[in-house]
């Protein structure tokens, strides 16, 4: 038998780290319980204001509107459809050198990822359902199954202790966080990609992301969320020293992106010491992949940590 403990934490954006935390990273921090998000509308938090000289609707009028908005503001709730209307049809996912197996129902996937929607195209018969995924890391993949059934991100407590300082890098909790945005843009899942943004911002420190910079850049395109926000981070953290000490981590693309960035901060007359702003603030609008005219979140989502243990 499993029992799994779940521990969840929610980030708003006035929870904005202090110098002290910027300087030295943060990791999870639970709302104050007297802050408030700011005016503009969010997907992930909408709420309508009323005019008391407006007529009021019916009770029923309420009730149905009610309903219908929780039906389009809730994606677990879309998901639940789909997996009753689809609890035979499974999907076998092959992931890694060994061939590790997973299963997602076919119906799931196909709303959640139009990259793998493509792969099952591929399928020559009804009884072939197999997806190939050998280059792809089990618990990249896992994560990412997680996040198709619960809208989050799901690690074990393991890889959430794991120190990048004694640890591969990839093996840590940032490292599966940069893994599940490049994860996201290959197979075309914007939302997953938002949230594994929002995870590396609330957990991953200065040092963690310059030792991921060599992966992330050569899995990832000029001009991608994960390249900008590793720029932004060490522009605003780095100095010479920093630069020369840790510079075997740091590849030729990385320092011209590094080096274009200072010098756009001087033709705007910008100082990084005065004028610096923790990369959370207006992480959406800076990181976060929407479709044109969509309104941008307000809130950070957290990811959780699962510690599962067997009796």
């Amino acid at each position: 038998m499993s029992l799994v403990r779940i521990r969840r934490t929610i980030f708003n954006r006035d929870d904005v780290p202090s110098e002290e935390e910027l300087n030295g990273g943060w990791e999870e921090k639970a709302a104050s319980p007297g802050t408030r998000p700011s005016s503009s509308p969010c997907p992930r938090n909408l709420k309508r204001s009323h005019d008391n000289s407006a007529p009021q609707p019916s009770t029923a009028t309420v009730t149905a509107l009610k309903r219908a908005s929780q039906e389009l503001g809730c994606p677990r709730q879309h998901k639940k459809h789909r997996l009753y209307s689809s609890l035979e049809d499974i999907i076998s996912l092959r992931v890694g050198p060994d061939s590790v197996a997973l299963s997602v129902h076919r119906d799931v996937l196909l709303s959640a990822s139009p990259g793998l929607a493509e792969m099952c195209n591929l399928f020559v018969s009804p009884d072939d359902r197999i997806i190939y995924l050998l280059n792809q890391c089990p618990d990249t993949i896992r994560a990412l199954c997680y996040w198709m059934y619960h809208d989050e991100i799901c690690v074990s407590h393991t890889i959430e202790q794991c120190s990048s300082d004694y640890s591969d890098p990839l093996q840590t909790a940032p490292g599966l966080f940069v893994k599940l945005c490049i994860a996201g843009d290959k197979f075309a899942m914007p939302g997953l990609k938002n949230d594994a943004i929002d995870a590396l911002l609330s957990r991953a420190r200065t040092m963690e992301l310059v030792r991921l910079s060599r992966y992330i850049y050569n899995n990832t395109k000029p001009g991608s969320s994960l390249r900008k926000l590793l720029v932004k981070v060490v522009s605003s953290k780095f100095d010479a020293e920093d630069l020369h000490e840790h510079r075997y981590f740091i590849c030729s693309e990385f320092l011209l992106d590094l080096a274009k960035a200072a010098f756009l901060d001087r033709d705007q007359g910008f100082n990084r010491f005065r004028d610096r702003k923790p990369p959370q603030e207006g992480f959406c609008a800076n990181f976060h992949v929407h479709e044109k005219g969509a309104v941008r979140c307000e809130m950070m989502k957290a990811y959780i940590v699962a510690d599962e243990q067997r009796s």
